[in-house]
């Protein structure tokens, strides 16, 4: 069973010209297994480490990190337990100039397991975020974090819940 999610990470910034729409920063940094993703005018950067599992480890919107140090990740619960790809080993990245693939995120247990791919890509100044979910069989999930973030402060941010149960951040 194959799920998949788009999340669109973008700060509003009016004065981009058009030149400077195309100037992004990707940044693969192997050693530290390490993916840092800036948009042109440099108001929105995502750090994602897959040093011990895969998550989003920092989220700096305007040079200030929004995350705590949970990250985003993803996950689900059963009644058998907890699962995320904070646990996930053996990622593998593949980069091209303006997109990053992070594959074979692999977590659950012999009941269930789920594969995920993540594809980041930079468009403007925005941030897109695509997920891939594969299960391997049908399941009761008690709950998924598809993906979950974690603010170091919700103060930081302006939402609201619209009528299809989506959420909606605003800075």
């Amino acid at each position: 069973v194959m799920k998949s999610i788009l999340i669109l990470i973008w700060i509003s910034c009016p004065y981009l010209t058009s030149a400077s729409t195309t100037m992004h920063s990707l940044q693969h940094f192997p050693d530290s297994k390490t993916i840092t993703l800036t948009v042109p005018d440099k108001k929105l950067s995502v750090v994602i480490d897959y040093s011990d599992g895969c998550k989003i480890s920092t989220l700096n919107v305007n040079s200030k990190n929004t995350l705590s140090s949970s990250g985003v990740y993803t996950g689900f619960r059963t009644r058998g337990g907890t699962f995320s790809s904070i646990k996930a080993k053996e990622i593998e990245v593949t980069e091209t100039a303006n997109r990053i693939k992070l594959s074979n995120i692999i977590y659950g247990d012999s009941s269930i397991g789920v594969t995920e791919t993540w594809i980041f890509s930079i468009n403007g100044n925005k941030i897109l975020w695509d997920i891939e979910r594969e299960y391997s069989t049908l399941a009761k999930l008690e709950e998924t974090a598809f993906p979950q973030w974690n603010f170091a402060n919700l103060d930081t941010w302006k939402g609201g819940i619209m009528d299809n149960g989506g959420m909606v951040w605003c800075k």
